[in-house]
Order: C-alpha cells, then structure tokens, then sequence
C-alpha cells in the first residue's frame, strides 16, 4: 500500500521507520476529511505506539458528529475494536459496538448494547460467553426459549432451575440428569427429589423414583418438615402401587409421625391394614421452584390433584429482570456495519497535538491480510508482528524447498514468487507466479510434513517470515489469540476443500 507525502526523521536503512506523531494526527485528519480510508486505517494501524490512538480518541471526544462517524469508521477497520466499540456506543450505533465489543471479548458489554439494540436472544448468547450463565437464562425465558433458559441455568450451576425448566421444555431425560446432580446436604436437595421423582414415574422408572425417594429421607429419625413428608408419602404410594404394602405401611407411619392429617395418610393406612388397593386424590406442597432463592423459602401447598407425581405447573423459575434497553422517548438508531461516512468541514489545525515520534511496523499492511489472522484484534495484531522477522532473498534463491521439512510462513512484500514442482528428473512444472502480497508455507505452522512444491524468488523479494517455533511458542502463550487462529485455519482449509471438490 502507497503512503502520502511524510516528513521522516530517519535516514539510511531505516529510512521510513519513524514519523512525529504529530505529522501522523495531521495526516489521519486530512485523509478523514478526503474520504480516503483505505489510506487512513493503513496508517492508523502501522503504528506501535499507543500515542496515536489516544491522541485520535481525544480528537473523537471533541469533533463533530460526521467526523465522528469516521474516526470510528477508522477504528473499526483497523480492528481498534476497543476504541470502536466505546465510540459507537456513544454514536447510539449498538449493532456495531456490540460486534466490537464481541471482538475484543467484552461479551457482557456487547449483550448489552444487543439489548439496546432490541436483540436480546443474540444479547443472551452474549452473556452466555460472558459467563452470565444466570441473566442469559433470564433473557431466553423471557423470550419464551425454554430450552435455552434451562440449558443456561444449568451452566450457571443452578440444576433445580434448571430441571424445572427442561421439565417444561418436555426435557424428561435432560431433567433427571440435571437434577440426579444435586447431592444430599445441598440446600435444595429435597426439592430436587421430588422433582426428579415426577420425572422418573413419567419414564416408566419407579423404582427408581422409589429408590431416589428412600435415599432422600432421614434413617431411623423423624420427618423434620412437609417436604420430607411429601417425599415419604410419595414413597409409600409408590410401595402400595408396587404390591409391598409392609414398606407402604413404614412409609406412611412416618408421614403419620410427623402430621396425623397430612393429606389421606390416615385413609391409607386404613386401606392397606384392609388389605384393600384404594388411592384417594392428594395435596402437591411443591410449588414453582424460585432457583434465584438460595434456599427456598418454603414450599406453598395448592390445588388438589389425582396425580402426586404430575409435572411441576408452569411458571417461571427466575425473577423478572429489569429491562435493560434505551430509555422511553429515545429515537431508534441505526446500524453502523462500517460506520457511515459524512464529511463536512475542514479538518482542525495540527496545532493541538503534541510532538513526538512514532514508529511504523514495515508490512503490517500485508500481514493483516492473511485469512488466518482476520478475527484478530489491532492489538493483537501488533502483538503478531513481534513474531516476524524481515527476511530478503535475491532473484533466483530458493525460499522453500520441495521435499524438505517446512520452518515457517513467508509472507511475500516486495518481490514475486515462483511455485514448482520437481519431478524425478529434476525438471520443474511451474504451478504459479504470485506478486507481492502472496505468501507461502502456512501449512509447516501446523504440520510437520515435508513441502510439497518448490517456491523461488523471480526477482528480489522481501518478506515477512514467521518461523514456526517462534509461532508455537507464541500461540501457548496467547491462548484467545491461538483460539482464532486456529478458527481461521481451520476456516481457510475448509473453503480450499469446497473449491477442490468443485473443480473435479
């Protein structure tokens, strides 16, 4: 990329590297105001030094709207994603502030400004990454995605929310394995069992409903509230269904024990000491579990039903939550998917910028625009290019053999490339001529095979070159950096998979 007239105070060999900072303010206004962004975010994002963008942020806080619009243009498109979401915020553009925040992990942030939007199912997924397991729950049950809420509850570590909600979704099998997790001493174990036994008899597996019931009551003691009486009394109904009336009889004498007038126990009793199979209507006390209530309050007991066992009524097992999105009165606001650009005014003296100097990354330009580093942020884009190394090679060299083990990525800035094979003989098939921009051995990053082809300088090139240890040992360094790496690569290869396919 070609860069406007600059004024360098270094000379020589680096002549090029360094720039004041204040002649590079001076320069963004003046491409701003041109409309030439393309040259203005190859400028902005050559440049090491934090000074620049917090200089450009102070001309943001004090311009105008439309060169507002432009300076987070420019920040967007150099992947300044931090800068860019915090200036669309404050354009009221939510759409891409949320995807710059989402850039720049700030997922919490990015779900907010989705809520602002009036996206709240993309706001949950948002807090999911964010790990607000519990507010993305929230939002979906809102949204009436049930399955959703339940899914997210249970990351949130709340597995009785959770089960009453896959109970809701007609999640039978996920309910009883979320609520199969609550250990006894947990507050809400009891809730889980009676929960977990209404799923179970709804399966077909009494008994284990039976066995889950019999674990959950105190050995040898008395029933200390009406929870464990109701799971005594599921017990003893489940016993008397299944034809052993000595331990329906045990179960219900607790249940007695602790309420002579605990719903018909005493017309249970009575029927099982008749040798008789009657089973009256019941009481469920399990209400509507409130999982934003560590522990329960209590359970409220309500209208009668023939079935113990029945699935818990709907209703919902969160709090509402504020809404969360822009104030009453406030105008709709538009995407911003780049910002729109609306130039008005000349742009403001240089005066206003102090000096000092600014160094430039040589062939950044042709590194950002490699597939496998497009999802990553300015920042760690700078980060990247401390790994290069400028390597040159003259007309004729050999920059990667065929056959021999792969050391890294060359990344073409000057010059043209030629790929060949080598047949047995020695003779050379020309696969390709590449200009500069191109580049070659992005598959030795990953893989340890030996190259396939022959690649040569044409002419004298210069390059940007990544070697491969320097790239692995980068990548566990930066786990989040690795993780979109590898996303592209693995992107990258698919597509060349489609197109191979497609050409036979």
């Amino acid at each position: 990329m070609a860069f406007m007239e600059w004024e360098f105070n270094e000379g020589g060999e680096n002549e090029g590297s360094f720039v004041a900072t204040g002649k590079v303010i001076e320069q963004l206004r003046r491409l701003l105001a041109k409309g030439d962004v393309d040259q203005a975010v190859g400028l902005y994002e050559s440049c090491v030094q934090e000074t620049v963008g917090a200089q450009l942020w102070a001309e943001f806080t004090g311009a105008s709207t439309p060169m507002k619009k432009s300076i987070a243009n420019l920040f967007y498109r150099s992947r300044d994603y931090g800068r860019a979401a915090v200036a669309c915020e404050e354009l009221g553009e939510w759409s891409a502030a949320a995807k710059a925040h989402a850039a720049s992990y700030q997922y919490a942030k990015a779900g907010e400004c989705l809520v602002k939007k009036g996206d709240k199912l993309g706001a949950a997924r948002m807090l999911e990454k964010a790990g607000e397991h519990r507010r993305a729950a929230e939002i979906y049950f809102k949204e009436k995605r049930v399955r959703e809420a339940a899914g997210a509850l249970e990351k949130a570590g709340d597995p009785v929310g959770a089960g009453q909600l896959f109970i809701q979704a007609s999640e039978d099998q996920r309910a009883a394995q979320v609520l199969a997790q609550v250990a006894p001493g947990e507050p809400r174990f009891i809730h889980a069992v009676g929960l977990l036994s209404e799923v179970l008899v709804r399966m077909g597996r009494r008994d284990l409903a039976a066995q889950r019931l019999a674990a959950a009551l105190p050995s040898g003691q008395q029933l200390q509230d009406k929870l464990q009486a109701e799971l005594a009394y599921r017990l003893g109904r489940l016993m008397w269904e299944g034809g052993k009336a000595e331990q329906a009889r045990t179960a219900f004498n607790l249940v007695a024990g602790y309420d002579a007038g605990y719903k018909d126990v005493q017309e249970c009793l009575r029927a099982l000491n008749a040798g008789t199979a009657k089973v009256g209507q019941v009481t469920d006390p399990f209400a509507p579990v409130d999982p934003t209530v560590l522990p329960s309050a209590g359970p409220r007991v309500h209208a009668a039903t023939t079935d113990p066992f029945a699935v818990i009524r709907a209703g919902s097992p969160l709090e509402a939550r504020t809404d969360r999105s822009a104030p009453a009165g406030q105008p709709p606001v538009a995407d911003l998917d780049p910002p729109t650009l609306h130039m008005a005014g000349p742009p403001r003296p240089a005066t206003t910028v102090p000096i000092g100097y600014v160094q430039r990354m040589q062939g950044y330009e042709v590194l950002k625009q490699l597939p496998i580093f497009a999802e990553l942020t300015l920042d760690e884009m700078k980060a990247f290019y401390q790994v290069c190394q400028q390597v040159s090679f003259p007309a004729g060299a050999i920059i990667i053999e065929q056959g021999h083990p792969g050391t890294g990525l060359y990344i073409s800035r000057e010059g043209h490339m030629q790929v060949s094979k080598v047949l047995n003989g020695g003779q050379e098939t020309v696969l390709a001529r590449l200009p500069p921009g191109k580049f070659v051995g992005e598959m030795s990053l990953v893989d340890d095979v030996p190259t396939s082809a022959r690649v040569k300088a044409l002419d004298e090139v210069k390059t940007l070159f990544i070697d491969r240890q320097r790239f692995e040992t980068f990548m566990f360094e930066h786990d989040l950096i690795a993780l979109r790496v590898y996303k592209s690569f693995v992107k990258t290869l698919g597509e060349r998979l489609r197109q191979q396919n497609a050409a036979r």
